[in-house]
């Protein structure tokens, strides 16, 4: 079986080459016009086994959609009326094998029920129109012979003329209204769209512009139509992109972009691009490319995702927030519970010993009274009295704090000299100094350093720090004490830049130093340093007391480390109480001393 069979002996020629062949002879044979059979990939040697003219190509459409149907049209040919007929080829089952297997093939996919082709008829009216006008001549003549038998056939036959000239009509005003119903279905349809619905032809040009891409990008239809769709709603940037893509989708069929959402942005009539999301779809029409994009402003929804996006960032933050305060409370609850607990333990220490050492030399006393010398005697009441000593400073401290958390604390204000004051505590603390061979180096001014303070709480002030400083300093070292002025800030707040005279006390030892992470909680109630806790004793108060005195002067206290080992304390003090300390002043009695409720 080949097309080219008188070449090959044995050789029979294809059904379509057949076929064409007989559509060639028989109109020399019958009374037909033309017989074609033409197709869509036609074989590479029938150079007009394409469709040729408008009908070929509407029959190829139509008959492929409906391939047990028909499809006629009524023409003038020539001045010849003519009836164009036209039925699918359709391919079966002993077809597909040799169609798929010839090699000069433009398709080798064919399946079963697919439209091969168009097999079309062309038949002259004139000739048909001629043979009825024989028709009707012998049937008038028989009519005319047989008379009243004649008349009744010719009725039957009008009648049946007429029968079928009505339901023709009939049925092409049906398929008329049926097209029109669906064109308008559809116009109603696009114009009525929630998106703007936008038609462009293989040129980049606009062919259908509804009343949504109207108000949307701001050009009127007759603006728009046939003008390339590049020119108007497209951003520059994306104009050469654009372009390439058409190209690429009219030489290979296909695209990144068609049948599926994205987001791009585009161009509005006044100027300024805005986010749409684009749907891209590709159709045939005669023969002819189309798209149709389906664009719907984003604007709005991308503006309320972004702040969707803030408050959900916000309450993230806020959770996270709110989960690391409970975490800091809860841990700062467990610290100070357990800070309570050492407190606790400490002070039932603390003052267990004294008064167990005034228990203990009571007793010696009282059994040694007779015959112990006076010396002795002497020595154990002045033990006596130490312990008893310590025992009441430990009271005040916890008398104080109470104070303190009650705004009740008292200040007795008057000129002292701090200079003085650091005398004095090194007097009464140099029993333990000379106990650990300590060196002490205290420097300062040469003139006395005056400021109005509670001379009694400054004091015990610097013996806190001074006692912890021998405390905790290895035995042979030094301890430095240094005075100087310095300016004190006016206000209560950290931006305040005003200031007025004051005056720094710094007491610096060579002992184990502080954790950084521990330089502010230290002066905390009831917390000690981890490095302190070495059984050197202390109750975790003193310098919270410290911290409470110095802030009621309207000072401020902070610890330090060296790198060469040991800690500073430092506190900074003005020379004149602050003014929210003298508008609590006013109105007392004014003698040499005054004293003065601290807030």
């Amino acid at each position: 079986v080949a097309h080219d069979y008188q070449k090959h002996s044995g050789a029979i020629p294809l059904p379509m080459t057949l076929s064409v062949m007989l559509g060639k002879r028989l109109p020399k044979h019958h009374e037909i016009e033309q017989v074609r059979l033409y197709s869509d990939y036609p074989f590479p040697w029938q150079k007009d086994g394409g469709p040729q003219d408008e009908f070929e190509r509407e029959a190829l459409q139509y008959l492929r959609q409906r391939p047990n149907e028909p499809y006629f049209r009524f023409e003038e040919q020539q001045e010849h009326r003519v009836i164009r007929y036209a039925i699918a080829d359709v391919m079966h089952d002993s077809c597909v094998d040799c169609h798929n297997q010839q090699v000069e093939n433009t398709k080798n996919d064919w399946n079963v029920g697919d439209v091969r082709g168009v097999l079309e008829v062309t038949q002259s009216l004139d000739e048909v129109t001629r043979e009825m006008h024989q028709l009707l001549a012998g049937t008038f003549a028989l009519l005319v012979g047989l008379l009243g038998a004649g008349l009744g056939g010719v009725a039957f036959v009008i009648g049946h003329l007429r029968q079928s000239a009505r339901n023709l009509e009939q049925h092409v005003r049906q398929r008329t209204q049926q097209l029109q119903d669906r064109e308008e279905n559809i116009r109603l349809m696009v114009e009525g769209a929630l998106d703007a619905v936008i038609v462009m032809d293989s040129q980049g040009c606009i062919s259908e512009w509804n009343p949504r891409a109207e108000k949307m990008f701001g050009w009127s239809k007759q603006e728009v139509l046939g003008v390339l769709l590049s020119m108007t709603i497209i951003p520059l940037a994306q104009r050469k992109a654009h372009e390439q893509g058409l190209q690429r989708y009219l030489a290979a069929g296909g695209g990144s972009m068609l049948n599926q959402r994205v987001v791009v942005n585009a161009l509005h009539r006044a100027g300024h691009e805005f986010p749409v999301e684009l749907s891209i779809q590709g159709i045939q029409i005669k023969g002819t490319a189309y798209f149709t994009a389906f664009v719907r402003d984003i604007t709005e929804r991308l503006a309320i995702e972004r702040e969707l996006q803030v408050h959900q960032t916000h309450l993230q933050n806020l959770v996270e927030e709110q989960t690391h305060a409970m975490r800091e409370a809860k841990e700062a609850a467990e610290q100070a519970n357990q800070s309570k607990s050492i407190f606790l333990a400490n002070m039932t220490h603390e003052l267990r010993t004294p008064m167990h050492a005034i228990l203990s030399f009571n007793a010696m006393v009282q059994d040694r009274l007779e015959t112990a010398p006076r010396e002795k005697i002497q020595h154990y009441l002045r033990r006596i009295g130490e312990s008893a000593k310590r025992l009441l400073g430990l009271l005040n401290d916890l008398l104080d704090l109470s104070k303190f958390e009650a705004g009740k604390m008292t200040l007795n204000l008057r000129e002292t000299d701090l200079k003085a004051i650091v005398q004095d505590v090194l007097n009464e603390c140099e029993l333990l100094i000379s106990d650990k061979e300590l060196m002490v180096e205290f420097h300062s001014p040469e003139q006395a350093v005056i400021l109005v303070c509670d001379h009694e709480k400054i004091g015990r002030v610097v013996l806190n720090l001074l006692s912890n400083a021998i405390k905790f300093t290895p035995n042979h070292t030094t301890i430095t004490i240094a005075i100087q002025p310095a300016p004190v800030p006016v206000g209560r707040r950290r931006t305040d830049r005003a200031t007025r005279p004051g005056v720094f006390l710094t007491v610096r030892d060579e002992g184990i130093g502080i954790p950084e992470e521990e330089l502010e909680v230290v002066f905390d109630k009831f917390v000690q340093s981890s490095k302190s806790k070495t059984g050197a004793g202390g109750t975790g108060l003193g310098l919270a007391i410290c911290q409470e005195i110095i802030q009621a002067h309207g000072g401020r206290i902070w610890a330090e480390n060296y790198s060469g080992g040991g800690a500073s304390f430092t506190f900074l003090l003005p020379s004149q109480p602050p003014e929210w300390i003298k508008t609590v002043k006013e109105g007392c009695d004014e003698h040499s001393s005054t004293h003065v409720a601290a807030r």
